[in-house]
């Protein structure tokens, strides 16, 4: 009972950061317009600001989303079962999110997507193995595909504070989601 708390309480102060740094970028990320444009007065303005904010931030999605993945995963190695209907779902999800950023980094011309290193987590190579992934987990067995995929999302975790680009808040938590679905495969399935 005092764990939703917790969290309320540890993600309640990464949300107010978070939320000071947005308000500040988003005030000098939006250049003021020419002098006959009309401006807001103080009474738009303040029930402006009276609304309250959307209380989930992308990073607060993604650790809550690990926070549930890691009560799966302890579930899963107690019981020696994979819920395999997720593992489906993430594998999707990220081999679709895969195709989409392989498709900009080959065909855009834009200089931010030409060496974009989400691909090495998000990358469409779990399209091709979702279906013998999920008939492998139906009949119990181990599958190539997760020591491969651990090994590829460990370096890139191991990688992920050096490497040069700035990414997503999200990145992390769910890179750490995807690690700890294929350990739970190579932890359920050793012999």
């Amino acid at each position: 009972a005092r764990l939703p708390l917790v969290i309320f309480c540890v993600f309640g102060e990464v949300y107010r950061d978070i939320l000071a740094k947005a308000r500040m970028q988003s005030q000098s990320a939006f250049p003021r317009r020419s002098s006959f444009h009309c401006r807001p007065d103080e009474r738009q303005q303040a029930a402006a600001d009276a609304l309250p904010d959307f209380p989930l931030t992308p990073r607060i999605w993604g650790w809550m989303l690990l926070a549930v993945g890691l009560c799966l995963a302890v579930f899963e190695v107690r019981k020696r079962w994979v819920c395999w209907p997720v593992d489906a779902v993430l594998m999707t999800l990220q081999g679709l999110a895969g195709v989409l950023l392989t498709f900009m980094a080959l065909f855009s011309v834009h200089p931010g997507v030409t060496s974009n290193w989400q691909v090495w987590l998000l990358n469409p190579i779990p399209l091709f193995f979702v279906y013998t992934v999920v008939k492998a987990d139906r009949r119990h067995q181990r599958h190539v595909y997760h020591a491969f995929a651990a090994a590829l999302i460990a370096l890139f975790i191991i990688f992920y504070f050096i490497i040069p680009q700035d990414f997503a808040q999200i990145i992390l938590p769910l890179a750490l989601l995807l690690l700890s679905r294929a350990v739970v495969h190579l932890l359920v399935y050793r012999k």
